[in-house]
């Protein structure tokens, strides 16, 4: 269960984030889980150093949670050099079992040795030296909804505009005063409406993505299906040459007359 307290604790983390060093960049902060999979749902990060860090300066990264028995996060530290600038985190979610409470940040800090990597999180100089890179956390079953919400939402301003035109009686200097509350209302709609065709498009990348994940694992099961058939049909003709030769000893044999010897 995830404590308000940790909450707390990774969110007072994350404070002004302006005045904080860039040393890393990621591919992605929104990080969103595919929960309706049979198996558990997995999302990879990027994390990329920084070019503007001195070339003999390390950057060392971990990945905080307030859920760490949710999130499975391989690997959650490291170290990044000139030479190995990237990383790829992967990060899975236990059972799928999603709580909006849950956070992950990404904190990164500048190092001169690897050695020194194991003693800098606790070192003074996180509180100004350190960079705090806030996760968006989500389900595709949660963006779907929003994007539901806001459709909704739209149709129903529109037709409360509409209505306004209408039944509007006022003329003159009122009139005018009238449509320019009205104009300053629909540059706040056009404003919103361009969100929500990111907001839009960027659920279409998800799906796309998680579709593309639902694709490998239906290959992957097909793969494990058809190599379980060939181990069982194997089975069955081992069971059935050890069920002819088990007959075949129970078999009593025929006695030789010939050879009887009655005293």
């Amino acid at each position: 269960m995830t404590s308000k307290s940790e909450t707390r604790r990774l969110s007072d983390k994350e404070g002004d984030l302006s005045s904080h060093p860039v040393l890393i960049s990621l591919d992605q902060t929104y990080v969103c889980f595919d929960v309706e999979q049979p198996c558990d749902a997995k999302q990879e990060l990027l994390i990329t150093r920084s070019p503007t860090v001195p070339n003999n300066v390390l950057v060392a990264f971990r990945i905080r949670t307030n859920a760490p028995t949710r999130y499975i996060v391989n690997p959650n530290s490291g170290l990044l050099s000139k030479d190995k600038p990237f990383q790829n985190v992967v990060i899975e979610l236990v059972g799928n079992r999603f709580n909006p409470h849950h956070r992950l940040i990404v904190q990164a800090i500048q190092v001169q040795s690897e050695a020194e990597m194991k003693q800098v999180w606790k070192s003074a100089r996180l509180q100004k030296e350190l960079q705090i890179v806030p996760l968006e956390l989500s389900t595709t079953l949660m963006n779907i909804e929003n994007t539901n919400n806001m459709d909704s939402g739209n149709t129903q301003e529109t037709a409360s505009l509409s209505s306004v035109l209408e039944q509007s009686s006022r003329t003159g200097e009122e009139r005018v005063k009238e449509l320019i509350g009205l104009n300053a209302m629909l540059k706040d709609d056009i404003e919103k409406i361009n969100n929500n065709i990111i907001t839009a498009q960027k659920l279409k990348e998800i799906l796309l993505k998680h579709l593309e994940q639902r694709k490998k694992l239906s290959e992957n099961l097909k793969i494990k299906l058809k190599t379980k058939e060939e181990e069982y049909v194997k089975l069955v003709k081992k069971v059935e040459s050890q069920e002819n030769i088990l007959k075949h000893l129970q078999t009593p044999k025929p006695t030789d007359n010939n050879n009887c010897v009655i005293s």
